[in-house]
């Protein structure tokens, strides 16, 4: 882990390894279709690869393959099959939860992974997601992404670390019109944190949650639509977290007596939020937010979250973004089949 030494007071990274090969494509008022014949490049080449393991040792559990894979491959394997097979990553979620689990894999004297065990672990991988996930009291859910890194252990072994998101379906908000001053205006003023509502005490919220929902209203905007007869997915994970600390264009305040943001402060917090979320963030990872959807090594903003935090007697009282970028990838419809949890 490696702090950024810009503004931000801390970035966390989470990487999925792998690589993403280009696909030519058309894009016409964001709706994508295939320049030419849907392209398999050695992205899905792979994980088409595994999925016939996983399926075969589904039909024989006794086999033995012994052929093997660099431990960068089985994860990715691993993380990119689940995601095809059993995420939603365009539905909008009300609500999220997370849950984290490891599983540790023997290496062999290569210090590479048997294809037979990283199977194994892929099926481990969908056991304790499913337990978690059915386990929820959330209604209407869908599993939004699975993320995985891998850090090496002393007795010869590699340990697996999940991260899985999923959460309450609803209906998608309309994409937001652009206002060149924001989209604040008179009233709207929110009390710092979730839970403390709005300033005149008439609604419930905060505005660190008003802020995340506009800041993920165009988040969406900007998604690519699935080409025709084909299925999205994201792959190559990677989080980064920020906050206001370091005069990053983020709330941040020492005055616990005044919790109220009024609504040209809440533009301004927003316009820093933004400038972090789809500039400074990015240019720090090496990720690349522009250009054709389907460019290799194009990333897309895919999830953002901002808490209120602090301590509301000394302070400083501040909110703190998390912001998760993804590579879009897509696949045929019915190349593999979907699955539920």
């Amino acid at each position: 882990m490696k702090k950024l030494t810009t503004s931000l007071i801390a970035v966390a990274l989470m990487l999925v390894l792998g690589q993403c090969k280009k696909n030519e494509i058309a894009k016409n008022n964001n709706v994508i279709t295939p320049a030419t014949a849907i392209q398999q490049g050695p992205d899905i080449e792979r994980i088409l690869n595994f999925n016939k393991a996983v399926q075969a040792h589904r039909q024989d559990p006794d086999m033995r393959t012994r052929e093997i894979v660099d431990i960068e491959e089985a994860a990715d394997d691993i993380a990119d099959l689940f995601n095809i097979t059993y995420t939603e990553p365009m539905a909008y979620y009300t609500t999220t939860e997370s849950h984290q689990f490891s599983i540790n894999v023997p290496l062999t004297a290569e210090g590479k992974v048997l294809v037979d065990d990283a199977v194994a672990a892929y099926e481990q991988a969908v056991a304790e997601a499913r337990e978690v996930y059915h386990g929820s009291a959330l209604a209407n859910k869908g599993y939004r992404r699975l993320m995985v890194t891998f850090e090496m252990q002393r007795d010869g072994e590699v340990c697996l670390n999940f991260d899985g998101s999923y959460g309450e379906r609803g209906t998608t908000p309309p994409n937001p019109q652009p206002l060149v001053d924001g989209p604040f205006s008179v009233g709207d003023d929110w009390h710092y944190k979730d839970g403390m509502g709005s300033c005149d005490g008439l609604r419930p919220g905060g505005a660190d949650k008003v802020l995340q929902d506009t800041i993920m209203r165009e988040v969406r905007s900007l998604w690519p639509a699935d080409p025709n007869g084909c299925r999205g997915f994201y792959t190559n994970f990677v989080n980064a977290y920020f906050s206001g600390a370091n005069n990053s264009g983020v709330f941040y305040s020492t005055n616990v007596e005044e919790t109220c943001i009024e609504w040209p402060y809440m533009n301004a917090y927003l316009a820093g939020e933004k400038r972090n979320i789809y500039h400074v963030v990015p240019q720090e990872l090496g990720i690349n937010l522009n250009g054709n959807p389907m460019q290799q090594y194009r990333y897309f903003v895919t999830n953002v979250v901002i808490e209120g935090l602090g301590d509301e007697y000394t302070g400083p009282i501040y909110h703190r973004t998390e912001v998760e970028y993804a590579r879009y990838n897509y696949i045929e419809n019915g190349t593999i089949e979907r699955g539920e949890l």
